[in-house]
């Protein structure tokens, strides 16, 4: 028998033979191949094309999200801002005039009221005090070059204004709100175009019944422009805002804009994408497929102030309907399927490069199969040289390896994980591993032993390791168990040194919880660690206080001196207030020049006091920004006390936010306690 193998292993080959057969195999087999490449090839596609889609549309939620909710932001302000002037004494007040000349100085307290409103938020076109027989009483208009509000003479009936039949007819405490539309001066669009929202709700008197009615025309354009801004640079796609007929508010190309206000039905969605025109409209979210390409859309709800707390009276206002209505916008996002080819790896030259290389190199191997199939005598050694690469590969592999028993000792180890340690391997084997963790890691490698019982596979846990130097480092450990009969027989373990990603942890968290610019803690921080001091995240009954800062007047110093003196300000009036708390307090820059301090007091009026001394100490601080420049600076400081935490933290702030209101209303360089 084995003479007999012997005689045909000395049997020499026929190369000529052996090339017909591989060729015989390949002709009919490379057709085979080359159909099974296809129709798997169209199902990759298909799915690929449909994951891609997918992806394109999910990276485009952040944007709507943030859209949106930068939307409801903006039409909260101005709810909060008409409200707020509407309940004003000042404005009240104005219609209790008995006198001609009380009427006249009244109206110019509301005047006076209006522009630091318009100045202020920088985002009223007009603000109007009208009668309720339809007569404009104290109108303000603001200039956008000037960027100052000023009192207008021109007072108009506004009976005949179709924008005032729905407000005149406004009940307490309702409030309308217009289409987003360009003005008109002088029945005549302006230009350029100044698109505006009108808000409006009545004014009451003491007995609580309408005595007339507040409009504010908000100018629409810099959130319009912001919209532009955020979707050229966070969306793949086009991003529109359209009106419930399909007008677009906003579109890539701003031709298209505005065509019910310029009379241009066909600048309309419907009317250039009519085949999904129609879900749209009806649907309030989701995204259609396309032969032009792919649109994700999402209706917005200017009205939803669920995830807003800072002003929550503005609730208290009833939106009629129409209203509702007219702010019934669509957001949509358009993927046009030139752009979806732009990023499909199957249209990209060095795709289709990539897909005939793999073809011949498919071609290639059935026909090295072939090759291989008649010669299979090299298969011990490359065996042989496997076994070798595979036990290269685990001894000396980038991450740590080792068998442990059931009860946790040492079995088998590699080179790796033995040269981490600083031992080796014979110092290892046959030791517990808990012997080279850390106390607080012994309780979790325990717990994982336990686990393994009754689970498969344990990851991610994080583990402290100790060297034979006494070092430290942390690893990610990853284990399997092997069972008999449901029980842990052995276990294998994976090990990553993850002390590079733990200080990069570290360093994320820093730069998450601190504010660039002045070094304190940010407002995301403050609110994370706030909530915490309130039911139910504590039962402690300590009083807390709440105190919002805000720098006077520093838009002066930033258009007197620049951005970059401002910013030394800033940083110096953190430096001051750093020395005048405590270790525990939360400081924290809310944003801009504001900020707010939380910490526990003794009494109400030890937070005045403490207020006080922070107040004193910015008016005492002269801020060195430049050979001959010293700047000096006061704050307004509003202060909210709570003894038996009936209230959470956002209502605190808001009662610190009114206090810091009268704190500016009484002359600023103030302290105001709620």
């Amino acid at each position: 028998m084995l003479e007999n193998s012997f005689a045909l292993l000395q049997k020499p080959l026929d190369p000529k033979q052996t090339q017909k057969n591989i060729l015989r195999r390949f002709l009919w087999m490379w057709p085979i191949l080359m159909i099974a490449l296809s129709i798997g090839g169209y199902f990759i596609y298909q799915y690929y094309t449909h994951k891609l889609e997918q992806g394109l549309l999910a990276s485009e939620n952040n944007f709507i999200a943030t859209t949106s909710q930068l939307l409801q932001k903006e039409i909260h302000q101005q709810m909060m801002v008409l409200q707020m002037a509407a309940k004003s004494q000042i404005v009240t007040r104005y219609f209790q005039a008995e006198t001609a000349e009380e009427e006249i100085q009244r109206g110019s307290q509301v005047a006076a009221l209006f522009i630091n409103l318009s100045n202020t938020f920088q985002s009223q076109d007009q603000i109007r005090l009208i009668s309720n027989n339809g007569h404009e009483m104290v109108k303000t208009t603001y200039d956008a070059k000037l960027q100052q509000s000023a009192i207008s003479t021109n007072l108009f009936d506004l009976n005949d204004r179709q924008y005032y039949q729905p407000v005149k007819a406004l009940k307490p405490n309702e409030a309308y709100v217009s289409k987003m539309e360009l003005s008109l001066h002088n029945d005549k669009i302006e230009i350029p175009h100044k698109p505006i929202l009108r808000f409006a709700t009545p004014v009451l008197g003491n007995d609580g019944q309408k005595v007339g009615t507040l409009m504010i025309n908000y100018l629409a354009k810099d959130f319009l422009n912001s919209f532009r801004n955020k979707q050229r640079i966070q969306i793949t796609g086009y991003g529109m805002l359209l009106d419930s007929l399909g007008f677009w508010l906003s579109h890539h190309d701003n031709t298209n804009e505005w065509g019910r206000d310029l009379n241009n039905p066909e600048n309309n969605f419907e009317k250039k994408y009519p085949s999904v025109w129609k879900k749209v409209h009806e649907d309030p979210s989701g995204s259609i497929h396309s032969e032009l390409g792919l649109f994700r859309f999402q209706s917005i709800q200017p009205f939803d102030f669920n995830d807003i707390h800072y002003f929550p009276s503005v609730k208290k206002l009833t939106i009629i309907p129409e209203s509702i209505q007219n702010t019934n916008w669509k957001l949509v996002i358009f993927i046009p399927i030139e752009m979806i080819h732009q990023h499909s790896f199957f249209f990209k030259p060095a795709g289709l490069a990539i897909i005939f290389t793999l073809l011949f190199l498919m071609s290639a191997l059935l026909y090295l199969l072939n090759v291989l199939y008649e010669q299979k005598h090299y298969q011990l050694e490359y065996d042989k040289r496997a076994t070798a690469e595979l036990t290269d590969l685990y001894e000396n592999a980038p991450c740590g390896y080792n068998t442990l028993d059931k009860q946790g000792y040492i079995k088998r180890i590699n080179n790796t994980l033995a040269q981490w340690l600083g031992y080796d391997k014979s110092e290892i084997l046959d030791k517990h591993f808990s012997e080279f963790l850390t106390p607080e890691s012994k309780t979790l490698f325990n717990n994982l032993i336990e686990a393994l019982n009754t689970e498969q596979n344990v990851e991610g846990i994080t583990l402290e390791v100790k060297c034979k130097n006494g070092d430290t480092f942390h690893v990610s450990l990853v284990a399997t168990g092997i069972k008999d009969r449901n029980r842990l027989v052995i276990a294998r373990t994976t090990v990553f040194n993850i002390s590079d990603r733990i200080k990069l942890e570290k360093r994320l968290e820093y730069i998450a919880n601190t504010d660039p610019l002045t070094g304190v803690k940010n407002r995301r921080y403050f609110f994370e660690k706030s909530h915490a001091l309130f039911p139910p995240n504590t039962n402690e009954n300590t009083p807390i206080a709440a105190l919002m800062l805000d720098i006077d007047h520093f838009k002066s110093i930033n258009d007197q001196y620049g951005h970059k003196v401002g910013d030394i300000v800033l940083t110096a009036f953190c430096r001051e207030v750093e020395q005048h708390i405590n270790e525990d307090d939360i400081f924290t820059r809310i944003g801009g020049e504001e900020f707010a301090l939380l910490y526990h007091p003794t009494s109400p009026q030890d937070t005045v006091n403490k207020a006080e001394k922070l107040r004193e100490a910015i008016e005492n601080l002269t801020v060195d920004v430049k050979k001959g420049v010293n700047i000096k600076m006061t704050v307004s400081i509003g202060c909210a006390y709570q003894k038996n935490h009936h209230i959470d933290i956002d209502q605190l702030m808001q009662q610190a936010d009114d206090a810091l209101y009268q704190a500016k209303l009484s002359g600023r360089n103030k302290v105001a306690l709620h």
